[in-house]
């Protein structure tokens, strides 16, 4: 599965209000998913996505 940065949405959850401060290589992502992330928490992580399949 394939998912493209969007600009303005967060890269996992596509909360339409991501943190600009939590951009890197032109992909944004929302605090509470760059926190998980960072964790590196996969399962935590998998909750938030929420692509099509």
């Amino acid at each position: 599965m394939k998912k493209s940065p969007i600009a303005g949405i967060c890269m996992l959850c596509n909360d339409p209000n991501p943190n600009p401060e939590h951009t890197t290589m032109g992909v944004s992502f929302f605090d509470t998913c760059w926190d998980v992330m960072k964790s590196g928490d996969e399962d935590k992580l998998g909750e938030r996505i929420v692509w099509d399949k």
